[in-house]
């Protein structure tokens, strides 16, 4: 199992969003993040936002949160 499966999880009907999932000091902590795979030689992971997760579902608004940060990110590296 590679780093992907062992710490993230691709989110559902997503644009290729990711969830970075730990528990720490009581709390489950999600983290919202995307590969940008431009570079040949080099993989940037882009972490968009966090949440302390409070329920079994990520909320909705996070999820598209994330994948509008996905897409300016990307408007502005090809400036």
């Amino acid at each position: 199992m590679g780093l992907a499966g062992e710490w993230f999880q691709k989110m559902a009907g997503t644009d290729d969003i990711w969830e970075f999932r730990t528990f720490y000091n009581r709390q489950y902590i999600r983290l919202f993040v995307f590969w940008d795979k431009r570079d040949s030689e080099q993989t940037l992971i882009i972490c968009t936002h966090g949440l302390l997760k409070t329920s079994s579902k990520t909320p909705g608004v996070e999820i598209v949160h994330a994948e509008q940060l996905k897409t300016l990110y990307f408007r502005q590296v090809k400036k």
